[in-house]
């Protein structure tokens, strides 16, 4: 089987709480990962370059980020994901501030959360805008990580707090 090619942006920020990352959470109504946080992401085209250019068109179509408030570090281990036909590479990244000229395809993205990566904030403790220095919303609902962007999580916390085996490749 010869899977195709996709890409995530794993936008590191700092806030308040620590070291976080943006998340989407995608649109409930969508027949794929409905209501999951996932970064945000998808299949390469034919034009994009690389996992790079895939990842960074991709984020700018779902949730309006300007591609020039970030700075790429490098790739993460590709993901094969066989029973939807793709190999996913998620694309390592740092904002000190990111921004957003665009607005949330709201068709995919029903929001974008900053996830602090901290263990003791925990997955219900996340703010509605990226980078905000306002804290935890009220409103904030638990919506569950899929299983790739947990298991990112977990390789990002490894990587940024000392814990688990971490590997990083540059682009």
């Amino acid at each position: 089987m010869t899977l195709r090619a996709a890409a995530v942006l794993v936008v590191l920020t700092d806030t308040p709480h620590g070291p976080a990352a943006l998340i989407t959470e995608r649109a409930p109504d969508l027949t794929h990962y409905p209501g999951q946080l996932v970064f945000p992401g998808g299949a390469a085209d034919a034009g994009d370059q690389n996992a790079v250019a895939t990842a960074l068109r991709e984020a700018c179509e779902e949730t309006g980020l300007d591609s020039g408030s970030v700075h790429i570090l490098g790739r993460l281990p590709a993901i094969a994901l066989p029973e939807s036909g793709f190999l996913l590479t998620p694309v390592l990244a740092w904002s000190a501030k990111p921004l957003f000229t665009g607005t949330l395809n709201m068709a995919e993205v029903t929001r974008l959360i900053t996830l602090p990566l901290s263990p003791g904030e925990g997955i219900k403790q996340w703010t509605a805008e990226p980078a905000s220095e306002t804290g935890i919303s009220a409103n904030d609902r638990a919506a569950a990580p899929g299983a790739i962007s947990q298991t990112i999580l977990e390789l990002l916390r490894g990587m940024l707090l000392g814990t688990g085996e971490t590997r990083i490749s540059e682009d």
